[in-house]
């Protein structure tokens, strides 16, 4: 290959982005189950955000806490629903908000154990539902009821 020239396509199983002194900072690459994703890393090399294709084809982004916890994602499931989900520092869901694929949000708040304890959506007709929940998931009040 002559100076100044680019080959046409690149292969490699994984690329890492390194600074001056060889830390990597960034990632892309192949999981070991099969999956595309590129990974973001501060200057101690803890992933802060990544973006990957899942075994089902859906993509997500996420954002990880220093600890590597990612504590909120976008993601687009393989039936067209979007959703944004967040996360206590222990991983947990705390809040999602979801966009069905024929557009009606969904919005539920969960306990620290993962039980949802509210949720506020629309019908297909446009009408909104609201319903409080107990601990072990029980409708305890909702409107219209």
């Amino acid at each position: 290959m002559k100076a100044g020239q680019v080959p046409e396509v690149v292969r490699a199983q994984r690329f890492d982005l390194t600074d001056a002194e060889g830390r990597v900072l960034g990632q892309l690459a192949v999981s070991p189950e099969g999956s595309p994703y590129l990974l973001l890393a501060d200057a101690k090399g803890r992933g802060s955000a990544s973006l990957i294709l899942l075994p089902n084809g859906a993509p997500e982004l996420a954002l990880h806490h220093a600890n590597g916890q990612a504590r909120g994602s976008l993601c687009l499931s393989s039936d067209g629903t979007a959703y944004l989900a967040l996360r206590d520092a222990k991983g947990e869901p705390r809040a999602l908000l979801a966009l069905s694929p024929d557009g009606r949000p969904y919005l539920a708040l969960y306990h620290a154990k993962g039980k949802t304890r509210a949720s506020l959506s629309l019908g297909h007709d446009g009408s909104p539902y609201l319903a409080l929940l107990d601990q072990e998931g029980n409708t305890i009040w909702d409107a219209p009821p």
